[in-house]
């Protein structure tokens, strides 16, 4: 974890890609507001090492104490997350060449976790095998304010390459936990559907009457102007999402902004958790990036000025005192 440190401003910043470690990197650019959370990994397929993680409140390994499924006594002290549905997905292909950063080269990396804004960034330049050059811009938040959401800005400014730039953003019911103390924990894939606006995926964790529903909507944007085209359906047992694109020259910018939102059967009626979590994110893509970053803004820095406030810390030390802060929200 040398490459990873804390600047002036309180923000944790890791900028050699080549020395990451995905397993401490993932786990300490991780944002969370108390009802979801989400490891630090890439948007984009990472062949390599990787432990994406999505979490939701009231899901974690206890609700298997009286199931039979143990292999172990269950232990209240040493609760572990239980892996939900993965929203962050979005996979990127030039022409006919799917972008996979363990593959390809990675400059000018940075990753940026902003204690002052409860958001993640990464910003990097790749070239890919074929010698295909684009820069990445990413940019993420789960909302305070809105606290079933979260959204992504997905950027793509090409250096070198002139084609056809395809973006996926799915949402991907196949994940796994890597527990050795539960016997095939997976989820049962109730439904996926994508509609023309709006993608979801009901589940429900096997052994258990626990539903989660995650459903995504987007917009989609070459050089600001949006491109209202119809995208390409994605729609498979486990996977829902779209597929939207645009030919490029050198300098062109892409923008993707992909709108989640989370909902579990503890705080929903399951025969309505798909519909209104649908109703959610089409309400999130009316609202926009900006006022929904806005909102997010207002009510964080409202949370951390009723404890600065009374701290009379330092910089140095307030700054530690919101990263402390900001970790504490990925924990329920």
């Amino acid at each position: 974890m040398k490459n990873i440190i804390q600047n002036e401003a309180g923000n944790l910043i890791e900028t050699d890609f080549l020395q990451r470690k995905s397993s401490d990197s993932e786990t300490l650019f991780s944002l969370g507001n108390g009802k979801m959370f989400q490891q630090g990994n890439f948007e984009e397929f990472f062949s390599g090492e990787t432990v994406s993680g999505s979490y939701t409140k009231g899901l974690d390994d206890s609700i298997f104490e009286n199931s039979g499924a143990w292999k172990m006594p269950y232990n209240p002290l040493a609760k572990m997350m239980i892996n939900t549905p993965d929203w962050t997905s979005i996979v990127l292909r030039l022409n006919d060449e799917i972008v996979d950063l363990n593959v390809s080269k990675v400059t000018n990396y940075s990753q940026v976790l902003n204690v002052r804004e409860a958001s993640l960034e990464r910003i990097f330049d790749l070239e890919t095998p074929r010698g295909h050059q684009i820069n990445i811009s990413t940019k993420r938040f789960i909302s305070f304010d809105e606290l079933h959401t979260a959204v992504i800005s997905y950027n793509i400014r090409s250096l070198n390459f002139e084609g056809r730039i395809s973006l996926m953003p799915v949402l991907n019911g196949d994940v796994t936990n890597d527990y050795t103390k539960l016997n095939q924990l997976r989820w049962n894939v109730l439904q996926t559907r994508t509609q023309r606006d709006v993608a979801h995926i009901w589940t429900q964790v096997r052994l258990h009457d626990f539903h989660t529903c995650p459903a995504m909507s987007y917009s989609f944007f070459k050089n600001n102007e949006e491109i209202k085209s119809i995208a390409a359906k994605i729609e498979k047992e486990k996977v829902a999402g779209y597929s939207v694109g645009a030919d490029v020259r050198s300098g062109d910018r892409l923008t993707l902004y992909k709108y989640v939102v989370l909902l579990n059967s503890s705080e929903f009626p399951r025969n309505t958790l798909a519909e209104r979590a649908c109703e959610l994110s089409l309400f999130a893509r009316q609202s926009g990036w900006n006022a929904l970053f806005d909102a997010h803004l207002h009510a964080w820095n409202n949370i951390c000025m009723a404890i600065t406030e009374k701290s009379q810390l330092s910089t140095e030390k307030e700054n530690e005192l919101l990263l402390h802060l900001l970790n504490q929200y990925c924990k329920y």
